[in-house]
């Protein structure tokens, strides 16, 4: 059974909240808390298989200001090979895992 908050689909299980570094497994739903404590970082699966996603969700509304940095791990964001940075407020990302070459995409 999906999950729902504000009517937008998070995963098929209850978010989690951190407030610090964490490294994701496929199928987690992150609430990212940046305001507790400080900008931190969420490093993603050395590994995947395609189909796996990662829901992230700023908490609180302060990335732009605390922004949380996810780590590729070795595996490429979007074709690149650089870690991502989530520097808007509110934001929601979903990574789904598609291949070697393209890695994550949102």
């Amino acid at each position: 059974m999906a999950v729902f908050i504000n009517g937008v689909e998070i995963a098929d299980e209850f978010p989690v909240v951190k407030t610090s570094a964490y490294t994701a497994v496929a199928g987690d739903s992150i609430l990212a808390d940046t305001d507790t404590t400080a900008a931190f970082t969420i490093t993603l699966p050395a590994a995947a298989t395609p189909g796996n996603i990662i829901h992230i969700y700023d908490a609180k509304g302060t990335f732009a200001t605390k922004n949380l940095v996810v780590a590729r791990n070795g595996l490429n964001i979007r074709g690149v090979a650089a870690d991502l940075t989530l520097d808007v407020n509110w934001a929601h990302v979903k990574l789904i895992y598609i291949d070697a070459t393209t890695g994550w995409r949102y």
